[in-house]
This record gives C-alpha cells, sequence and structure tokens, in this order.
C-alpha cells in the first residue's frame, strides 16, 4: 500500500482514484452509509436522557442509530428501544449492540422479543466464539445478526 500511496502522491490524485484508474474501475465517490452509535446506560432519567441523546445525533444528520442493550433488564431494554424507535421512520434506521451480554436461553428471548421491531441488526449477542448460540439465534431471529468484530 505504502508504494501505491506514494505513486498516487506522484500522480497527484487521491489513492483511490489512482487505484480504480490502474484497474479500470469506476472510482467515482458515492454515498457512504453511516450509523451513529450510542444509547449506553445513564445512571438517571435514563430514558429522558437517551431520547435527548437520540435527538442530538438526529439534529446532527444521522438517520440510522445503534443503541448499547443487555445491561438491564429486557423489559427495560424494551422500552429504550420504543422510545428511540417514537424518533425514527422505522426499526430499520435502528441496530442494537448488546455487547456479548447474552447467553443462549436470554439471547433467545431476546432475540424473540426484538423480532417485531424489524432492527436493522441485532449485534454482539453473546460472545463471539459461542456458535451454537449464535446458530440458534440466527434461526428464529428474521433480521441480520452481527457478529466477531472482536
Amino acid at each position: 500500500m505504502a508504494i501505491w500511496d506514494a505513486a498516487a502522491k506522484i500522480a497527484g490524485l487521491p489513492l483511490y482514484r489512482l487505484i480504480g484508474e490502474m484497474t479500470g474501475r469506476d472510482a467515482t465517490p458515492g454515498p457512504v452509509p453511516v450509523y451513529a452509535s450510542g444509547g449506553y446506560i445513564y445512571p438517571s432519567d435514563e430514558l429522558a436522557k437517551l431520547e435527548e441523546e437520540i435527538r442530538q445525533l438526529l439534529d446532527h444528520g444521522f438517520t440510522h442509530i445503534k443503541i448499547k442493550i443487555g445491561f438491564s433488564p429486557l423489559q427495560e431494554d424494551l422500552k429504550r428501544i420504543e422510545t428511540v424507535l417514537a424518533l425514527l421512520p422505522n426499526g430499520g434506521h435502528l441496530a442494537v449492540d448488546a455487547m456479548y451480554r447474552y447467553d443462549r436461553e436470554s439471547g433467545l428471548a431476546a432475540a424473540a422479543a426484538l423480532q417485531p421491531f424489524g432492527l436493522r441488526w441485532f449485534e454482539d449477542i453473546c460472545d463471539p466464539l459461542d456458535f451454537e448460540t449464535l446458530a440458534a439465534v440466527a434461526n428464529v431471529y428474521a433480521p441480520p445478526i452481527a457478529a466477531g468484530e472482536a
């Protein structure tokens, strides 16, 4: 990559353009989908502070959000999700990250509770090497799941 970078500097082009030209691919920059990640637990006045945080992210132009779940009882997490969804067009604009908090039983319970929301994805459900739990959740949860970034 360092050689390609040096060649791009000599050519006076951004690296993506040089590689695009050299490989005959269109290097026209397009939109890049992004999301804002936040939604950690607040020590007090949790739902109001979560709503304020999400409103600020939306005011900054974000249209897709990811929040953390799994640190509170499932019913409290569902209230957090509903609070955020009330600010978004639909569940496809919200992803949740359980940060490896669930085991098989609680992961399956969470998947069943989250299913009706049609979330963008359900991330880091359990230990990333717990393939049996991930497979069990994937078998009952229709929206995408994400795992293994760690």
